[in-house]
């Protein structure tokens, strides 16, 4: 079995890179920039957990532009109503990762917790409006 690579448009790809590795500990896998446009693509991950970054400026022009269909799409966000990631076993110990993004500046939405379903979980929000969750089953 494979594993999930989610691919976000945000506005700027370095300021995304730096707030995820950072601020939510993710490793850096790569980037490319180019002259005159910056960094344009990036990409991290966390656990198993991988996301790659587009800038909205990349589907427009140069090397990586995409079809006026895939613009429109875009411009009109077409994509469905909205997202959101959620990271399931990404660290070992939840608690203490969740003090460390938060004492680091992450935008929590929603604390630390335990759910009546039995998860340990907690959710933040990126600087482009994503929400991430992070979770582990709680201790019995």
């Amino acid at each position: 079995m494979g594993y999930l690579l989610a691919d976000l448009f945000v506005e700027d790809v370095e300021k995304s890179i730096a707030y995820y590795v950072d601020v939510l500990g993710f490793e850096l896998k790569g980037k490319e920039s180019a002259e005159g446009v910056g960094v344009f693509w990036g990409w991290v991950a966390l656990g198993d957990g991988q996301i790659m970054f587009g800038s909205r400026e990349s589907a427009y022009k140069g090397t990586y532009a995409k079809p006026v269909e895939f613009r429109q799409g875009l411009e009109n966000n077409q994509w469905g109503i909205g997202v959101s990631l959620h990271f399931r076993d990404a660290t070992p110990d939840l608690d203490a990762y969740y003090e460390q993004v938060k004492g680091r500046g992450a935008r929590i939405v929603d604390e630390l917790r335990t759910t009546p379903y039995g998860w340990r979980l907690f959710t933040v929000q990126d600087l482009d409006g994503y929400r991430l969750g992070f979770s582990v089953d709680a201790p019995q």
